[in-house]
């Protein structure tokens, strides 16, 4: 398909009556339609197991069987992320999570906190989220209960260092599930949410042998320049793991190297294959 805006397409879900909507083909790869809040599509396509897309006389198919659930909370997490909060982290209750003390460069963290597990999945990703945090050896990191942002507060295994704040989600395996699917969805959001400069981009490294994908979304409003990095590697046990990291800086400040994408990328594969 040839890069333009304002396609035609037409949207089928599961044999239902098609949906008429305009979609904008960002490259030969990549088909972006906008879905608002307030739009039946969103609903429709959680409750659905199939997808049929014609765009450009050309038509598609795709499974939608594992993606409801969690690309519902991964969409709400991407969405809110855009408006984070501006406010320092409040250090959380020493029963929900101890606060670590200042880690050296050299020193690996002791991951302290106590969470609670609904079910096996949720001890994993707890389990996926301590291990990113010794990887990244963010200063005084530490899982939380309590206090959560907003773009969060859905999640489990969630946690907060110095300069920023995160959680690790696990997505089923499924058909036609890949890395760059799910980058591509957590991309797909409505820049009219960010009131001044967004940004939006997918990217893909091979780190160790494994391809690590990345989506990375930018708000800078006044002095506010608001970001939000989602890694998604491969999960030993079949699936992918999301590593989501939300920070906040002042407008023109650096991004600290600690938060540099190719350091937390490597992170994200060691804790998701920490015997590789």
């Amino acid at each position: 398909m040839d890069p333009s805006a304002g396609v035609p397409v037409k949207l089928q879900f599961d044999g239902r009556a098609p949906a008429e909507v305009l979609g904008t083909i960002a490259d030969g790869q990549l088909l972006l339609v906008p879905a608002p809040d307030e739009s039946h599509l969103i609903d429709t396509f959680r409750r659905s197991s199939r997808i049929a897309v014609t765009a450009q006389e050309r038509s598609f198919s795709l499974s939608l069987a594992a993606t409801s659930g969690v690309l519902s909370e991964l969409a709400t997490c991407v969405r809110n992320s855009i408006a984070l909060e501006t406010s320092p982290p409040t250090p959380p209750p020493a029963a929900a999570a101890a606060t670590l003390p200042q880690a050296s460069p050299s020193t690996p963290p002791q991951i302290a906190g106590s969470l609670v597990a609904r079910d096996v999945r949720e001890f994993e990703e707890i389990k996926l989220a301590q291990n990113f945090l010794l990887a990244a050896r963010l200063p005084n990191a530490r899982l939380i209960d309590t206090g959560k942002p907003p773009a969060l507060a859905s999640f489990t295994a969630v946690w907060r260092s110095d300069d920023a704040a995160g959680a690790v989600k696990i997505i089923s395996p499924g058909r036609d599930m890949t890395g760059a699917s799910i980058a591509s969805d957590l991309i797909s959001v409505d820049p009219k949410l960010c009131k001044g400069n967004f940004g939006a981009a997918r990217s893909s490294e091979v780190v160790d042998g494994a391809v690590v994908f990345r989506a990375a979304l930018s708000c800078v409003e006044g002095e506010d320049d608001r970001t939000a990095q989602y890694f998604v590697t491969p999960r030993e046990r079949g699936g992918f793991v999301v590593f989501a990291i939300i920070g906040n800086n002042a407008a023109g400040e650096s991004t600290p190297n600690r938060l540099k994408p190719d350091l937390l990328g490597r992170a994200a594969l060691q804790a998701a294959t920490p015997g590789g």
